[in-house]
């Protein structure tokens, strides 16, 4: 007597079905797995302002309780000399000896001057591979209230520590395509200030008491005469 043969595929409906399954599931976790990436690199961005406000920290413990100069001279100059430089030796790493050099260390992946959500081919901007900018009232706002010179003399040193009346509102770095440095005006249009906004909108900015938040663009908008840093006392 012959037993008959278990017939184990599947049958088209029961296919149908797990490709459904499959789809649904697909559909809810592929965004979650975004959502998950982008919250990873807003928070490496927080690590990487963090540790830009202990760099600046000890260059002003070695200079005389000031800051760095957001820059001197040309930015893209052989004699240029922006604070990317200055905190370097701050972060792990010697003060690159040239300006491409410091490209390198600036871009996704390249250490803790690199934001990882940074689009480095976002051709509206004017230096889509700089992820932080430094605040320009550092530069024009000296201890006497007068504006620098035009170049800065080589050297010239950055306000004091305790020029900051309000360090817990004093937007020091944040994040921008454009610059070393940011201030009131940008010619990139997407951006207001120069600053630029790759997490969902917001950005993360560093403030003088070390401190990192997170801000939407209203809120910086709102807020931009208070959290704009100026060295009023010498």
């Amino acid at each position: 007597m012959n037993t008959p043969k278990s017939n184990t595929a599947f049958t088209l409906i029961e296919l149908l079905t797990v490709i459904a399954i499959i789809g649904i599931l697909a559909a809810i976790l592929i965004p979650v797995v975004g959502t998950v990436r982008k919250s990873a690199r807003a928070a490496q961005c927080v690590s990487n302002l963090r540790q830009i406000g202990v760099a600046f920290t000890g260059y002003a413990a070695d200079n005389r309780n000031r800051y760095p100069l957001p820059y001197n001279g040309s930015i893209s100059s052989a004699t240029s000399s922006n604070w990317y430089y200055h905190v370097a030796p701050y972060m792990g790493f010697e003060a690159p000896a040239t300006w491409l050099r410091l490209q390198q260390f600036c871009k996704p992946g390249g250490g803790p001057l690199g934001c990882p959500s940074t689009d480095v081919n976002d051709t509206s901007y004017s230096q889509p591979w700089i992820s932080y900018s430094m605040s320009k009232a550092h530069l024009i706002w000296m201890e006497d209230r007068g504006l620098l010179p035009t170049p800065i003399p080589p050297r010239t040193p950055g306000v004091p520590v305790s020029a900051i009346q309000n360090p817990a509102v004093s937007l020091m770095v944040t994040e921008s395509h454009s610059h070393p440095y940011f201030d009131n005006s940008s010619a990139d249009p997407k951006a207001k200030f120069g600053l630029a906004y790759p997490h969902s909108d917001k950005l993360n900015a560093l403030f003088a008491d070390g401190h990192v938040k997170t801000h939407t663009k209203q809120q910086i908008d709102e807020n931009w005469e208070l959290w704009y840093t100026r060295a009023i006392d010498g």
